[in-house]
């Protein structure tokens, strides 16, 4: 499941101390009528770039997902943001 991606392909590699204080990264892509991860990229940076494309490549090796689609039944586009890090952060909010 996609916790699990999350977790192995990334969490579970980022090293201790990236996130202390109010550090938060965030990784925004859209899932495409076809079910497919584009236009990936990272929204705020950690400030260290081994572990900004570690949390891009995770997202980038997804596997598809089911499109999102209105009550209509047309299938839509959908931008997704990916959080990491102190959830707690102020800067949260500008996201």
């Amino acid at each position: 499941d996609l916790d699990n991606h999350l977790t192995k392909n990334a969490i579970d590699k980022i090293p201790d101390g990236v996130f202390d204080g109010k550090n938060l990264a965030a990784v925004k892509f859209t899932i495409n009528t076809q079910g497919q991860i584009v236009r990936p990229h990272i929204f705020e940076s950690t400030k260290n770039a081994g572990v900004d494309q570690l949390l891009l490549s995770t997202v980038q090796n997804m596997p598809n997902w089911i499109p999102a689609e209105h009550l209509t039944g047309t299938v839509v586009d959908q931008e997704l943001v990916w959080l990491v890090g102190n959830l707690e952060s102020c800067v949260i909010n500008l996201l």
